[in-house]
């Protein structure tokens, strides 16, 4: 069960999903209000309209994985595992939650990063777009190093002096705002992060084909991280177990 505050009442309402395993199903007070297939990827609902934003709501969640019963990709997933079979898994395994939107806002964006010019390309998605306009600063730590405003429409594109590139020894990120303004008035933001790298393929010094790290070739060493948990599965049951995980296979010799 649940009610909205007072101060969300005017918004729209996103039932946001990071991900579910196989296919969701939600109910808003018996009624079906949305469904999805994927196992991996985030997406979210629009439950707006099956709100009335005065009183108390049943939110009822279903999410099934036939696992080998079904045609949807699995992987090596069976629900009888022995051998190299896996463990069949379902349900919620990423983070849930709702918010409050206005009529127009940033659903997403991606970047695109070339290190040769030291720019970074965002192209970002915007609900409702206009007449809007989209801000976009890039900062390391709390000083912006670029910034630049456009409409919604156009991918903007930010060079960065001096940039700090992204390697498996110094994984650097750089701070990213992103406003949606309307008359120099922000009505939406999404803070995050990005690093400047470029993966590609070249010939190294003996003749063989490679892929390289920002022109360079890295010998790749490391385990095969199947990265199951014993408590959790897929869901890691914190976030310092995940930054232990990443430590301990650096000190083991990942490159």
């Amino acid at each position: 069960m649940f009610k909205l505050p007072a101060t969300w009442r005017k918004k729209q309402i996103l039932l946001n999903f990071e991900a579910a395993d196989w296919e969701t199903t939600i109910w808003i007070d018996g009624k079906e209000a949305g469904i999805h297939r994927g196992g991996y990827d985030p997406f979210s609902f629009n439950i707006t309209e099956y709100l009335d934003k005065k009183k108390n709501h049943e939110l009822l969640v279903c999410i099934k994985d036939p696992s080998d019963k079904g045609t949807q990709p699995r992987g090596k997933q069976v629900s009888a595992p022995e051998g190299i079979w896996y463990t069949p898994t379902t349900g919620i395994w990423q983070t849930v939650w709702l918010e409050p939107v206005n009529e127009s806002y940033i659903s997403s964006f991606r970047t695109i990063s070339d290190i040769e010019k030291g720019s970074v390309t965002f192209k970002a998605a915007v609900i409702n777009p206009e007449n809007n306009q989209i801000k976009i600063s890039i900062l390391r730590n709390d000083d912006i190093v670029a910034t630049a405003t456009d409409n919604c429409i156009n991918d903007l594109t930010l060079i960065i002096p001096d940039p700090e590139l992204w390697t498996s020894d110094n994984p650097f990120l750089y701070n990213v705002l992103i406003e949606l303004q309307n008359t120099n008035k922000t009505i939406d933001k999404i803070e995050s992060f990005v690093g400047l790298r470029k993966i590609s393929s070249g010939k190294t010094f003996d003749g063989f084909t490679r892929l390289l790290l920002n022109d360079r070739f890295i010998y790749q060493n490391g385990p095969l991280d199947q990265g199951f948990w014993p408590d959790g599965i897929y869901t890691p049951p914190s976030e310092n177990a995940m930054v232990f995980d990443l430590q301990m296979n650096k000190k083991m010799g990942s490159t």
